[in-house]
């Protein structure tokens, strides 16, 4: 049986190739071993495949991008949208390393890398996220006048059940919930649904065609075909609270000088098949609105943001990085 911690990580290859300082994890209060890093990637990698400690390791990354940005491909291209027309943001510890070669492979011509430290980003948006409760009920019934009123109770108990909530776990009176309401449709005969949202005017003899008319829309635009003649149900009540919560003044932060002086050292990296030396820049010190070109390393306590030979970055006034791409 292998032991637990013997095998070879992405951080492993980031350090290996000079692309993270192994002595400035957490700003230098967690150390990484670079000397085991080359051990166990020589060992389990490198020697199997007749290459150099670096080349596996470089192996390593490109297989990690690659599988981000297949996970990026499933919620965008399988979904009819071109990530070329939206914005990467990058966060968490490994993120801004990735985003590089994930926007290259998708052709994003912007990353953004939030103000707030990326290591700690998700924490952050956890604590500023709205308190949020669903109740779902489920209950077959077929969409029409005859239905209507079992259709309006159905969702009046989940409403009830959703206030409840708020009031007893949460000790926040009802009058301060937004509710929303969703139904999974589906034609009769059908196993799979499609989720609606449900208007409070959709609630009527008049509100129903136009619920109807909503499901054949999504319907279609989930599986490229709708069937108007069929009988419509409902499989599932869904009923979502929110209570907002109060979001914090965000203020600028703007530094001043030059690039020169935010650059800590000249590392020799090996990157592409080769050695390279690229400028490590202290993110905090990195002066506001200039831009400058890659590639760059960036450096925080918590992550490390990595600008590829076609990408140059400006760190704008909050603080966010933005990288944008040279090519066309």
């Amino acid at each position: 049986m292998e032991k637990v911690g013997d095998q070879p990580t992405v951080t492993d290859a980031y350090v290996i190739n000079g692309l993270i300082n192994p002595n400035y994890l957490l700003g230098g209060e967690m150390r990484i071993y670079r000397d085991l890093a080359i051990e166990v990637v020589k060992e389990k990698i490198a020697d199997h495949f007749n290459v150099s400690v670096e080349e596996a390791a470089e192996g390593i990354i490109k297989i990690a991008n690659e599988n981000a940005a297949n996970a990026i491909r499933i919620i965008s291209v399988q979904k009819g949208y071109d990530p070329r027309d939206f914005t990467l943001i990058a966060h968490g510890g490994s993120g801004p390393m990735f985003a590089p070669f994930i926007a290259q492979d998708l052709e994003i011509n912007k990353i953004v890398i939030p103000a707030i430290p990326p290591g700690v980003f998700s924490a952050w948006g956890m604590l500023l996220t709205d308190i949020r409760h669903d109740v779902l009920v489920t209950h077959v019934v077929e969409v029409n006048s005859e239905n209507l009123e079992d259709i309006k109770d159905l969702f009046s108990n989940a409403d009830e059940r959703l206030l409840n909530v708020f009031e007893k776990e949460e000790g926040i009176p009802r009058e301060e919930v937004i509710s929303f309401h969703y139904a999974d449709m589906r034609y009769k005969g059908q196993e799979h649904t499609v989720k609606v949202p449900v208007h409070t005017t959709d609630l009527s003899e008049e509100g129903l065609n136009s619920l109807i008319e909503r499901f054949h829309q999504y319907h279609e635009r989930a599986y490229d075909f709708r069937l108007p003649q069929s009988p419509v149900q409902i499989v599932n009540f869904h009923s979502v609270g929110v209570v907002k919560v109060k979001r914090p003044k965000i203020y600028e932060n703007l530094v001043e000088g030059h690039p020169e002086d935010a650059i800590k050292e000249d590392r020799k990296v090996f990157i592409n098949g080769d050695y390279s030396v690229l400028p490590v820049f202290d993110r905090q010190k990195i002066p506001t609105g200039v831009t400058i070109g890659g590639p760059a390393i960036l450096e925080d306590p918590t992550s490390t943001v990595l600008v590829l030979d076609f990408q140059e970055f400006v760190k704008d006034k909050y603080g966010n990085i933005i990288i944008t791409s040279r090519r066309g």
